[in-house]
């Protein structure tokens, strides 16, 4: 495969890890490492591609991660059950209402917050 082909294998793989709403970020970047294993290197663990295709593969993985979390990935916190998020671009509640709220920074820092799928809210990234 010449590296075209192998960029656009790596981007059906990025969608299809991430396109279930299933897979957190380490789930991915492990899939990802053996996907590289698989499709980099021969049986006895040798290139089949110059170093530069490798270098070039994990620029393009993580543009791609970065544009699907841009638009599949939220950041919130959890407080009473209810998911509030920094976004003003969402139908979840904003986290300015809990502001409102005057919340100690002990409440705060109790909270569960991360990255969450936007249509699922199962974790992408918890802190």
């Amino acid at each position: 495969m010449n590296l075209y082909q192998l960029s656009d294998s790596l981007r059906q793989f990025v969608n299809s890890q991430m396109g279930t709403f299933e897979n957190n970020s380490a789930e991915i970047n492990k899939a990802f490492q053996d996907w590289k294993i698989k499709n980099l290197l021969t049986k006895r663990n040798k290139n089949r591609y110059p170093k530069k295709y490798e270098l070039a593969l994990n620029i393009v993985y993580f543009s791609l991660i970065k544009q699907l979390e841009k638009d599949l990935i939220i950041f919130g916190y959890w407080f009473d059950g209810e998911f509030y998020t920094t976004s003003n671009k969402s139908e979840y509640k904003n986290t300015r209402l809990l502001h409102d709220l005057k919340l100690p920074q002990s409440v705060w820092d109790s909270m569960i917050r991360g990255l969450y799928y936007k249509e699922s809210l199962k974790p992408y990234f918890i802190e």
